[in-house]
């Protein structure tokens, strides 16, 4: 079975770019269901929590990263 985490994380990175938050946070979710340890995917989910407002979860995911 092929993984497709990165095609996944692009896809949300051109979300993410577009404004397409929702679009954006369920490709990268899917993105780390598969490859839960890419330091990419996981900056980038920060970047849209906080983009959304979340400023919280964006600040746990980022204190996960560097840890």
């Amino acid at each position: 079975m092929e993984n497709h985490s990165e095609s996944h994380f692009n896809l949300a990175l051109v979300y993410e770019r577009r404004g397409l938050l929702a679009d954006a946070e369920r490709e990268m979710l899917a993105s780390l269901k598969l490859d839960p340890g890419q330091p990419d995917a996981r900056n980038l989910m920060g970047v849209i929590y906080a983009e959304e407002g979340q400023s919280r979860r964006a600040s746990l995911v980022w204190r996960e990263l560097v840890h």
